[in-house]
């Protein structure tokens, strides 16, 4: 039992369930402090006849809600108000708002009260870094194939052909597609002047996408490996939590496709039962890492840096987002730090051919 503030506590942590209960005792003399503000709020909330409203004096705003009644919301405005350095002391991270109750009370006396709450987990990672370095770094992509370059041309081909012809089908054989000339090419493009210059630019571009897919693919492979290697226990209700943003993005992408989730189930022949177990599942691995590179930035102090997430912000109110400041923020700095862990991590990869010359330099 600690003392926090006149608030005497007791907490119960249970680690395997990431869970903490805090019950207390809150002083009549810390209730006191709070009683004005709460009645004149009440006095706000509730109109009583023969008053304008919050002109009621006290005795009789207490009278109309009954002294109980804001004795108790009194004792709830001192824990809520005393609540971060409650948990603090006590050091409990807690996840999400917490579950309150008074269980017990007398009229202008002490209050018992107890909450319950989620917690951030424990998190053990392994040693990662050894486990990165021995993976292998992905072998440089192959360059685009003619045959990937022509399917490109062909598709502009066909653009034209139905910018032309809106009302026929496309031709069944493609030498009756419009021939692509200079002049097409500075139509459809900034960038190219000619045939040659839109095909060696198709070829880069493809090849370049390649690249990406290798790399990402990689990073995968990284986060994977550290996420095999972490032990921590999910909260039900970060994966409620990722579940209901999974779910809501899914709505969001069907309405966009002028379609609706219930029309994508009936079409993939899906129960929503198989589609919610599915939305868990993902969830899950997506809250766990999450969680790693949350604890990997705080191992290694690596940070999205001041700059970098207001030029973000600024470039994101742009567009119409949904999001409040505080949230866009705190949206951004995420897929910054993200960013940086993961190139972070990237870098532990050992790259044989540097390792080679170093050994030819000795």
């Amino acid at each position: 039992m600690t003392t926090q503030e006149s608030i005497s506590v007791k907490t119960t942590k249970d680690k395997e369930k990431s869970h903490a209960t805090i019950e207390g005792v809150i002083p009549k003399e810390k209730i006191k402090s709070v009683y004005g503000e709460v009645i004149k709020r009440l006095g706000k909330e509730k109109k009583i006849n023969g008053f304008r409203e919050g002109s009621a004096p006290p005795e009789v705003i207490e009278k109309e809600v009954g002294s109980i009644e804001v004795w108790r919301q009194s004792a709830q405005e001192v824990v809520i108000q005393s609540f971060p350095e409650i948990v603090a002391k006590e050091e409990v991270v807690p996840l999400g708002s917490p579950e309150m109750q008074i269980t017990k009370i007398a009229d202008k006396g002490d209050v018992s009260f107890k909450m319950s709450f989620y917690t951030m987990p424990e998190i053990n990672l392994p040693e990662y870094r050894p486990l990165i370095q021995q993976l292998e770094k992905p072998a440089e992509p192959e360059e685009a194939t003619d045959e990937e370059v022509q399917q490109v041309i062909t598709d502009v081909r066909k653009d034209l052909y139905k910018r032309a012809h809106p009302e026929k089908d496309f031709p069944k054989d493609e030498k009756d597609l419009p021939t692509l000339t200079d002049a097409y090419i500075k139509e459809i493009s900034k960038k190219y002047n000619d045939i040659e210059s839109f095909k060696k630019g198709v070829r880069e571009s493809i090849t370049h996408e390649k690249a990406l897919q290798e790399r990402a693919k990689f990073r995968q492979k990284i986060l994977d490996t550290v996420v095999e290697g972490t032990t921590v226990i999910l909260p039900e209700i970060i994966v409620e939590e990722e579940s209901k943003r999974a779910r809501k993005e899914m709505e969001e992408r069907a309405k966009q496709f002028g379609t609706t989730v219930e029309e994508y189930l009936k079409a993939q022949n899906m129960t929503e039962e198989k589609l919610q177990e599915d939305i868990k599942t993902d969830a899950k691995k997506r809250a766990k890492t999450q969680l790693i590179l949350n604890a990997i930035s705080a191992k290694e102090s690596i940070h999205a840096s001041k700059d970098e997430v207001e030029k973000e912000v600024k470039r994101f109110k742009e567009r119409e987002t949904g999001m409040d400041e505080r949230q866009l923020n705190t949206y951004i700095e995420t897929l910054l730090t993200n960013e940086a862990v993961i190139q972070s991590l990237e870098n532990m990869v050992k790259d044989e051919k540097q390792e080679a010359e170093k050994q030819e330099n000795k």
